[in-house]
């Protein structure tokens, strides 16, 4: 897969133009290996449905169930996930990449070395629909490196400890690949209609490169969570 280097000093218009360019359809990764040399370090993955929570850990030795793990965080403290509302904290993104017609904006995530960040790319709306695209960009050069869209939405993002790798939540909506209950075709008659999704985490290298993906979680009744590198 190929990535569209972009040079933040182009005029505003050339950069729209070269950004919708170079955005590539990046089919959900359909990497073979679900297997990573982690260096030691490990993922963590809340996932949150129906009013329920489990948490994972996802390193060398494979992807297990933590035990007893605390309460997932409220999103309103994060950037890194997903929600209608935005945030404030993302005015101190280059948002003068996507002007005038989109923005970076939640779920968006700086690396430790404060060099790089990855954030989702939304309209000028007041709120945000999930979003299926992604940039990864150098803050210092404040230039778009990669621009990718995904099938599946963004959930969450993260850096990993060297800032070599980052990773991503995506939610697979996969409601019409099921046998639906009494419950879901009732809420679809009075206007609440329930979906199910599935969680995959995907890791990519700095050129825009998906390297290991791992399913997390199937079929969950408005199934979302968040990930965080330790």
């Amino acid at each position: 897969m190929k990535t569209h280097h972009i040079n933040s000093k182009f005029p505003q218009g050339i950069l729209f133009v070269s950004i919708i360019a170079g955005a590539f359809w990046a089919w959900t990764p359909s990497v073979g290996a679900d297997t990573f040399d982690f260096d030691g370090t490990s993922i963590r993955v809340y996932v949150q449905w129906d009013g329920s929570y489990r948490a994972f850990r996802w390193n060398a030795q494979g992807l297990e169930k933590i035990k007893n793990p605390s309460p997932p965080d409220d999103p309103e403290s994060r950037t890194n996930v997903a929600r209608p509302f935005g945030d404030e904290r993302s005015s101190d993104l280059p948002q003068e990449l996507f002007l005038p017609d989109r923005r970076l904006d939640v779920p968006f995530a700086v690396s430790r070395d404060r060099r790089m960040a990855v954030s989702a790319v939304h309209g000028r709306a007041n709120t945000l629909p999930l979003s299926q695209e992604f940039a990864v960009i150098d803050l210092g050069a404040r230039k778009v490196l990669h621009l990718l869209k995904m099938d599946y939405y963004i959930a969450s993002v993260t850096w990993s400890p060297t800032g070599r790798y980052f990773a991503v939540l995506l939610r697979e909506n996969v409601t019409k690949q099921l046998w639906r209950g009494p419950l879901d075709l009732l809420g679809g008659l009075l206007g609440h209609p329930r979906s199910y999704y599935t969680l995959h985490a995907v890791i990519y290298t700095l050129d825009g490169k998906a390297t290991c993906k791992r399913t997390i979680a199937e079929k969950l009744l408005n199934g979302k969570g968040y990930i965080d590198w330790e």
